[in-house]
Parts: structure tokens; C-alpha cells; sequence
């Protein structure tokens, strides 16, 4: 945070928010991002390389959901998730040896992909 911090200085059209994405709406309460983002216009927001990092108990589908629909009308999503869909067949369903448990307050988890079938197209 420090470093992104100092690689902005001196500039107002970007800025660091420090917030955790399984709690939505404190991001989007961050004045930080009110300050830079204009809600009356359309945006981009973009959710890549970042979902397979929160478990399905974390409620990813509500918190994509309560980022879109803050988003104003003509605004865009994009978003990726890791895929077991190239895995040779029933690859997915070998045991696979315990996954550490990052310490709590540690931006590193677990990576879960899941097939494309699994995931759901929402409007």
C-alpha cells in the first residue's frame, strides 16, 4: 500500500482503496472511490484474477451482485475465474494434498477453480 501510495503522489485522477472485496458494500462506501469514480456515468468495473480467490461460503455470486448493481446504467462487468474445463477428465476429482490455511489478516488463499458449467450468466 505504501508503494502504490508513493507511485501516485502528486496525482488526482487515481488512488489506492485497502479494502476487503468479500464485504462490497464498505468498498464502495471507501470515499476514496467516490472521490475518483463519477456514478452518474457509465464505468468498468473489473473482476479478474480475483474470484477463484473466494470460497463459495464467502457468497461470490452476492458480492458480484451488489458490485454490479452499483454500477450506473451503460456500465460494463468483466470478470475471469480459474477452470478446471482443460484438466484431463476426472482430474478435477483427484485427491489433491491439503491446501496450507493462509494466517488470518493474509492476502494469500487457496486458489479454487471450477468448471464452466458451474458458473452462471447473470444480467
Amino acid at each position: 500500500m505504501v508503494h502504490a501510495s508513493a507511485l501516485l503522489t502528486g496525482t488526482d485522477s487515481t488512488g489506492v482503496v485497502l479494502a476487503d472485496l468479500r464485504d462490497p458494500e464498505v468498498v464502495l462506501a471507501q470515499p476514496k472511490l467516490r472521490d475518483l469514480i463519477d456514478f452518474t456515468q457509465p464505468v468498468a468495473l473489473l473482476l479478474v484474477a480475483i474470484l477463484h480467490f473466494i470460497t463459495d461460503a464467502e457468497g461470490p455470486a452476492a458480492i458480484v451482485a451488489t458490485l454490479r448493481d452499483a454500477l450506473p446504467g451503460g456500465s460494463y462487468l468483466a470478470l475471469s475465474h480459474g477452470t478446471q474445463d482443460f484438466h484431463p477428465p476426472g482430474d478435477a476429482d483427484r485427491p489433491r494434498p491439503p491446501t496450507r490455511t493462509p494466517p488470518p489478516g493474509s492476502c494469500s488463499a487457496p486458489v479454487r477453480t471450477c468448471a464452466r458449467s458451474s458458473t452462471a450468466s447473470t444480467s
